[in-house]
C-alpha cells in the first residue's frame, strides 16, 4: 500500500511515547537535582534505577485504560485476615459507583506488593491505592500514588512516587478532585 500518513494508532503510539518520554526526564533530572541530600539522593536512585529497567507508560488523560488500581494484600497475611480485603472491596465498590469507572483490582497473591505496583506503574494506571500495613488501623487508610501529579514543588520521585497514607473519606474527596481532569466533560 506504501500509506505513510498519520493513523490514529501512530497518532496514539507517539502520544504515549513523548508523555512517557517527558516523564523519564523529570525523574532523571530530579535524581541529579537532589544529589546534595545523602537520604533523598539514595531513595531517588533507588527509584530511577527500577525506572530505567522498565518505562513507566503515561497515557494521555482522556483515553487511560483505568483510572484506579486497587492492590489487595496477600492472602492469609495479618491484613487480610484482619479485614483488610474486605473493606479494600467495599472501597472500589464505592468508587465503581461514584465515579461510574473501572477500577482494576489486582488480587495476584503469589506476587509481593512490590511487584504488584511495578506493574500498576508500568502500565500507566495514575491511581495506585495499596492496602498495606496500615489498611488494619483502627482508622483504616491506603497507600496512595498518584502518578500523575503535575505541580512542579510535588513532581520529585522523592515526595510524589512514595505514596502518601490515606483514609477512605480522603481518597474519595481527592479522587473526586483529580477524576474530573481524565473526563471529556469537567463538571
Amino acid at each position: 500500500m506504501g500509506c505513510y500518513g498519520l493513523g490514529i494508532s501512530r497518532i496514539l503510539a507517539a502520544s504515549v511515547e513523548y508523555l512517557s518520554c517527558k516523564y523519564q526526564q523529570s525523574l532523571s533530572s530530579d535524581s541529579d537535582s537532589s544529589s546534595t541530600n545523602s537520604l533523598s539522593s539514595q531513595s531517588t536512585s533507588t527509584l530511577y534505577d527500577s525506572a530505567s529497567n522498565s518505562l513507566f507508560l503515561r497515557w494521555p488523560k482522556l483515553i487511560v485504560p483505568f483510572k484506579v488500581c486497587l492492590i489487595l494484600p496477600k492472602r492469609d497475611s495479618k491484613e487480610d485476615h484482619g479485614k483488610g480485603t474486605e473493606f479494600s472491596m467495599h472501597l472500589a465498590n464505592v468508587i465503581r459507583n461514584r465515579f461510574i469507572d473501572d477500577i482494576f483490582i489486582d488480587d495476584r497473591s503469589n506476587l509481593t506488593i512490590g511487584k504488584r505496583l511495578l506493574t500498576a506503574k508500568t502500565i500507566g494506571i495514575p491511581f495506585i491505592l495499596v492496602a498495606g500495613r496500615n489498611i488494619i488501623d483502627v482508622r483504616p487508610k491506603f497507600e496512595m500514588f498518584d502518578m500523575y501529579i503535575e505541580d512542579d514543588n510535588v513532581n520529585n520521585p522523592v515526595n510524589a512516587k512514595q505514596g502518601r497514607l490515606m483514609t477512605q473519606a480522603e481518597i474519595l474527596d481527592y479522587l473526586k478532585i483529580h477524576l474530573k481532569h481524565f473526563r471529556l466533560n469537567q463538571e
